[in-house]
C-alpha cells in the first residue's frame, strides 16, 4: 500500500477530466497492488448501496459517503483499476491561498448534561463505534449493536433501561424503521434518531409520521448531533 500528499496544478484538460476547475490542489493518491476492480464494477463503485460483498457484510455506503464527503470540500475522486494490477484512487482538493486575517471562530454549542443510556445500532463496525464514541463524548453511557434484532431482544427485555435510541436505517433482517416501529409500540415516548446515507424507502416527513424524533443523515459531525438532542430537550 502506497501513499503520497503533494501540490498540484491541473490544466484545463486534467481539471475537466475530474470535474474541476483548472488551479491548485491537494493531491492524495493511495494504491493497492490487490486484484484490482473489473470495469464493470468500477462503473458503479460510486452507487450508494452497491456492494460486492455477500449479504449482511456490507452495505455499500463506505466509498458514496467519501465521494459525498470530497464532493462537500469541492474536491473530486478519480480511480483506476487494473484486474490483477491493483487500484489507485487519487483525490484533488481545491487549495485557497488566505489573503485576509482569519475569521474569528465560531462559537461552539455547549455539550449536553447528559448521563443517560443510549443504544447505538448499526451494522457497520466502524459508524457504530464512531457513533459510540460521540456519544460517550457528550455524556451518555452507551450500548452498542451491530445486529437490529438482538437490538431489539435487549430492548424488550428491559425497555427501561434506555433513555435514547439511535439507529441506522439500512440493515439486514430488520431496517431501522422497522426497529423504531417496534421499539415504540413497547415506549411510545421513547426518543429515537435515524440515521441514514441514503434512503428511497424512507424520509424525514415518514419517519416524523412513524414517531421517529429525529432524521440524520450521514455523514453527520458531533455538532450536528449535539443540536439534535438539544433540541429534543427542549
Amino acid at each position: 500500500l502506497e501513499m503520497s500528499l503533494g501540490e498540484v496544478q491541473l490544466d484545463a484538460d486534467l481539471a475537466a477530466s475530474v470535474e474541476l476547475e483548472p488551479g491548485p490542489y491537494a493531491k492524495l493518491s493511495v494504491t493497492d497492488s490487490g486484484t484490482g476492480i473489473s470495469p464493470e464494477n468500477l462503473k458503479r463503485i460510486f452507487e450508494p448501496y452497491f456492494t460486492t460483498k455477500e449479504l449482511g457484510r456490507g452495505t455499500g455506503l463506505g466509498l458514496a459517503t467519501v465521494q459525498g464527503i470530497v464532493k462537500s470540500h469541492r474536491g473530486s475522486i478519480r480511480v483506476q483499476s487494473t484486474l490483477g494490477q491493483g487500484t489507485t484512487m487519487e483525490i484533488y482538493l481545491p487549495i485557497t491561498i488566505a489573503s485576509e486575517p482569519e475569521a474569528e471562530p465560531l462559537p461552539q454549542l455547549p455539550l449536553p448534561e447528559q448521563s443517560g443510556h443510549a443504544m447505538v445500532v448499526d451494522d457497520e463496525n466502524a459508524l457504530m463505534n464512531l457513533e459510540k464514541k460521540i456519544l460517550e463524548n457528550l455524556g451518555w453511557r452507551v450500548s452498542s449493536f451491530a445486529s437490529s434484532t438482538e437490538a431489539l431482544a435487549a430492548f424488550e427485555k428491559n425497555p427501561s433501561r434506555f433513555d435514547l435510541i439511535m439507529t441506522d436505517q439500512t440493515m439486514p433482517q430488520l431496517t431501522g424503521a422497522d426497529l423504531a416501529r417496534k421499539i415504540l409500540a413497547i415506549r411510545p415516548e421513547i426518543p429515537i434518531i435515524l440515521t441514514t446515507g441514503y434512503s428511497e424507502s424512507i424520509d424525514e416527513k415518514q419517519a416524523a409520521e412513524l414517531g421517529i424524533k429525529a432524521f440524520l443523515m450521514k455523514p453527520f459531525s458531533g455538532s450536528e448531533l449535539t443540536k439534535i438532542l438539544q433540541n429534543l430537550e427542549e
